[in-house]
């Protein structure tokens, strides 16, 4: 009621209720609590649809010339499938003329049309607005101010281009240029504007340019016990560092925001379960697969009792189940649980959604350790495909997927083609990471395998040695990935005739697989070492 017996003339209002029967009650509820200006509703649902939106209002307003507060409700009439871009373009460039109106304007929204105009007409949305929720758990007519929802999903919306993303990322830089000058904190610009900039620079791949950000608004003075904006910035950092390959920074951070939002929410709220999802991710990159099932397991069963089996939110925890099951070997297993992702995804989003790409990768990744390379290829490619129209040649989804045709590749014995796929890979990613990311090391390891397998094995063990270096400095002597190394400097050696120190390399491999529990690594390094007889 502050804001609607103050109105400012261009001042949007944002309401989100589901039901036009409810929006309807809606307004007759703020009348009699004591709406004291001028105000009318301009239903587009009972206007002529002859005009733009723009002209439809100000013809409207030619016949309430003293109204002060506009609501406008019936807004879905201009966002059938058909003409939702074209009407989501039109609200993005008619904003500057919407905000010259002489009326504060309260838009009545549905959720489906609030989450539509968030994602794809970001100029509209964050102008001189305040937003609320009316259909919340609980009372239907209690009122909360929302914020950006600090999700774990940091995957493009449907249909999203880089054109598109460059787009939004020059409009909301621009937002908060507008917003600091106009004297708001960064606090107070964090949901509508600071965290959507984040959100589009970590799709882009622009890490550094995102945590400088959230790092100018974790500098405030800002309470930190049972805030919103500070856990969302720490989860969107814990992000940052896991994609940056700094793993126990990144656990670090989501740790606290999983501290804050358990003080907030409780332990079944969504948001609590988004960060053992993300917890889980994090440990599983450490090696660490038990702690990573049981916070991933923690989240599904949270977010199944939720939102139920069709939700895409479980999609993406079925998937993460997959990705640790096969870090443990367990190839079925993790392709029952990718089959059940992918599934749901395609249902949600169709096709061309990049969570689809992602799960087809994954699929891939499981066939080709079963030895289906040719399967394994046709998933790769399929995701390649869909994540070059997504996100453009240099994004680093490109460059996994050109790795992971290469390592399919190499085993058919296509040893060229796979360097060339390698070496793709390794150039964006030093563009993205530079020299001391894991993903060069992973790339090291596998052009280190293909010259190994052409019979170059100085050059192979030259690049083993690089990829083992920056593990080491990544994880820790003791860590998987690290074994895996030893294991292949021992294989190489023993090729090229020296059994002594190939049984050295490929014993501390099996001694460091053993201790982190993992059986079948533990077998091969075993069958590895009978290669190799004492001399």
């Amino acid at each position: 009621m502050i804001v609607l017996n103050n109105p400012v003339p261009g001042q949007f209002v944002f309401v989100q209720i589901n039901s036009p029967a409810k929006r309807e009650k809606l307004i007759e509820q703020i009348e009699k609590d004591g709406l004291n200006n001028p105000h009318a509703v301009a239903n587009f649902s009972q206007l002529p649809q002859n005009n733009p939106p723009l002209k439809i209002l100000e013809l409207f307003l030619a016949d309430h010339p003293n109204c002060k507060t506009l609501f406008i409700d019936g807004m879905e009439e201009f966002f059938r499938d058909e003409r939702r871009a074209a009407s989501l373009e039109a609200l993005n460039l008619a904003r500057e003329s919407l905000g010259d109106l002489p009326v504060s304007l309260v838009f009545l929204l549905p959720e489906l049309l609030v989450q539509a105009i968030r994602h794809g007409a970001q100029n509209f949305w964050n102008w001189r607005a305040y937003d609320f929720y009316l259909d919340t758990p609980g009372s239907e007519m209690e009122t909360q101010q929302i914020s950006m929802p600090l999700t774990s999903d940091l995957s493009p919306p449907p249909g999203d281009t880089p054109e598109a993303r460059a787009r939004r990322i020059r409009i909301l830089k621009s937002l908060l240029e507008d917003g600091q000058k106009e004297g708001r904190t960064m606090e107070s610009l964090a949901p509508s504007t600071i965290f959507p900039l984040v959100k589009d620079l970590f799709i882009s791949g622009k890490f550094d340019e995102a945590e400088k950000y959230l790092k100018e608004l974790l500098n405030l003075k800002i309470d930190r016990e049972g805030v919103p904006v500070v856990s969302g910035a720490y989860n969107l950092m814990g992000e940052i560092f896991r994609a940056k390959g700094q793993y126990d920074q990144a656990i670090e951070y989501l740790e606290k925001a999983l501290e804050i939002n358990l003080k907030i929410y409780g332990v079944d709220h969504p948001s609590v379960a988004d960060l053992w999802d993300n917890l889980g991710r994090a440990w599983d990159i450490k090696g660490e697969y038990d702690k990573a099932l049981a916070y991933t397991e923690k989240a599904l069963d949270s977010h199944l009792k939720t939102f139920g089996a069709d939700h895409h939110s479980v999609a993406r925890l079925w998937n993460n189940l997959g990705e640790v099951w096969r870090a443990k070997g367990e190839y079925d297993k993790a392709i029952e649980f990718y089959e059940k992702a992918l599934k749901n995804n395609l249902k949600t989003f169709g096709p061309e959604h990049p969570n689809v790409a992602t799960v087809w990768n994954n699929l891939g990744i499981s066939w080709r350790a079963k030895g289906e390379y040719d399967q394994a290829i046709k998933y790769f490619e399929k995701a390649l495909e869909s994540d070059f129209k997504t996100y453009g040649a240099d994004h680093p989804n490109l460059a996994r997927l050109w790795n992971n045709l290469g390592t399919t590749w190499m085993p058919k014995g296509q040893y060229d083609l796979a360097i060339e796929f390698f070496e793709k890979a390794l150039e964006s990613d030093f563009k993205t990471y530079g020299a001391d990311h894991p993903n060069m090391a992973r790339l090291w390891n596998n052009l280190g395998a293909t010259w190994n397998a052409k019979g170059q094995y100085d050059l192979a063990i030259e690049f083993y040695e690089k990829a083992l270096e920056s593990e080491i400095k990544t994880f820790g002597a003791d860590h998987p990935n690290v074994a895996s190394l030893w294991n292949n400097l021992g294989m190489t050696w023993g090729v090229k005739g020296d059994n002594k120190k190939a049984r050295v390399y490929i014993e501390r491999a099996r001694a460091i697989w053993q201790n982190a529990g993992l059986g079948y690594q533990v077998r091969l390094a075993e069958d590895n070492l009978r290669k190799f007889p004492k001399d």
